[in-house]
């Protein structure tokens, strides 16, 4: 049922490209005209919006392979590792138990298949649980296992112990790289309720559109059924699409776009219903991406955040978190890679930090006011 993920096969002309273009710049510039002003770019440390889109594009395009079929791309190899494939529609999951490099970093999954440090199934007494779900930014790609907002925060909330009532946190880091707000939730109610959390935090970002409509043309293309409780919003959205299987991956991405936000409010309401129903406290995440070269993030911001309260949900705003850097290129991994480094991670968890804990654990007239509002 399952096979090796193969990763970044479109990512060659991005990544890869790059890569190899920096180490002999003055050839490949003569081969390839047009990629000369993308390598003057790379070695100049700066990215514009259009060489953002790309390497996006190539990050995304192909997450069911565990890495780029090039030697010469060191710096993905260890996603062959990390990374598996599935046949149904989560698509990939992070294999149990593996260490590995990952962009630059050394990575470690636990045996739950989880990004994250060692729990017990059972929660523990006296414990405070949280499970956080989200893409490779919230995984924490490029960064070390120490170094990830979501550690990050659970090491100083047990260093402060804001509530009396309990002696340990934990948050349980159920993100996946590639994951749209649909596997997410997936995985959230399949494995993230039977870790018996008190509250879920459930991260967003600008990107969620781009992982939402790749993911579905990629199940239309495998002939993947949805899960049953999944089906009659998947099945109504392609049929009123007008999209299938055999079409052209950008077609169906383009006929597909203008039901996203349907497929947010749907998220949203199931996401509060599913928590509802097991006592656990609900909460969504924005997390501003660490560049924006296009200027479209406001925008997506406010509609996420919108349509999350519009469910009822909490929602915490992570936006400020990155106003005091100038330069926000010095918050990306690499001049190829643009996930969020361990400075935007520190910065990130910082921001969370002071929100989260009047939220989970002040008085209600505290809870109001630490709400961020778009």
């Amino acid at each position: 049922m399952r096979g090796p993920f193969h990763f970044w096969r479109s990512a060659v002309a991005v990544g890869t490209g790059a890569l190899c273009l920096l180490a002999a710049p003055s050839v490949a510039t003569r081969m390839l005209p047009p990629t000369q002003n993308v390598i003057m770019r790379l070695q100049r440390n700066v990215l514009n919006a259009r060489d953002l889109a790309l390497q996006r594009r190539g990050y995304y395009e192909e997450l069911d392979t565990g890495g780029v079929n090039s030697p010469q791309n060191r710096w993905f190899d260890g996603m062959k590792v990390f990374y598996r494939g599935r046949s149904d529609f989560l698509m990939g999951e992070i294999v149990p138990s593996v260490s590995t490099i990952l962009e630059g970093s050394p990575v470690t999954s636990n045996h739950l298949g989880m990004r994250d440090r060692e729990y017990d199934k059972i929660k523990p007494t006296n414990t405070y649980r949280v499970v956080l779900s989200g893409s490779s930014h919230e995984l924490g790609a490029g960064v070390r296992d120490d170094q990830t907002f979501e550690n990050l925060v659970e090491d100083r909330l047990n260093r402060q112990l804001p509530d009396a009532r309990y002696s340990r946190y934990e948050i349980l880091n159920l993100s996946v790289g590639g994951h749209s707000v649909l596997q997410r939730l997936l995985r959230l109610e399949q494995l993230g309720f039977e870790l018996q959390p008190d509250a879920a935090i459930f991260c967003v970002s600008e990107m969620e559109s781009q992982l939402l409509v790749r993911n579905l043309t990629k199940s239309l293309n495998r002939a993947i059924v949805p899960p049953s409780n999944y089906r009659e919003l998947v099945e109504g959205i392609t049929r009123r699409a007008g999209v299938h299987g055999r079409m052209p991956d950008a077609m169906v991405e383009r006929k597909l776009r203008p039901y996203v936000p349907e497929i947010y409010e749907w998220v949203f309401r199931r996401f509060a219903a599913q928590c509802a129903q097991r006592g656990v406290r609900p909460l969504v995440v924005y997390r501003p991406a660490p560049v924006d070269f296009e200027g479209t993030e406001p925008a997506a911001r406010s509609e996420m955040v919108r349509i999350a309260r519009a469910a009822h949900l909490e929602v915490i705003d992570l936006s400020p978190a990155f106003d005091s850097v100038a330069n926000r290129n010095t918050l990306i991994v690499a001049k190829w890679d643009d996930h969020t480094n361990a400075l935007g991670q520190r910065l990130l968890a910082d921001k969370l930090y002071d929100d989260l804990v009047p939220l989970l654990f002040g008085l209600p007239s505290q809870q109001t006011s630490r709400l961020q509002r778009p």
